[in-house]
């Protein structure tokens, strides 16, 4: 699983939510990794964008 090599290299993500029509754009780590999750942390303007969304969005780069 790509998550898993994400968080051994230590590499970040980018992730994008709109609050009401603000682009809301962080970076986040890989925190944890299971078999049928992924744990991330960001900011918190970031979460609670994307629980306001209820979704997140991961910017595509090198990761992907």
């Amino acid at each position: 699983m790509i998550f898993y090599q994400i968080n051994w290299d230590l590499r970040n993500l980018h992730f994008f939510n709109l609050y009401e029509g603000i682009p809301i754009q962080h970076i986040a780590t890989v925190f944890d990794v299971d078999e049928n999750s992924v744990v991330f942390k960001t900011v918190h303007t970031q979460e609670i964008a994307m629980k306001i969304d209820g979704t997140a969005y991961i910017l595509k780069d090198d990761n992907f």
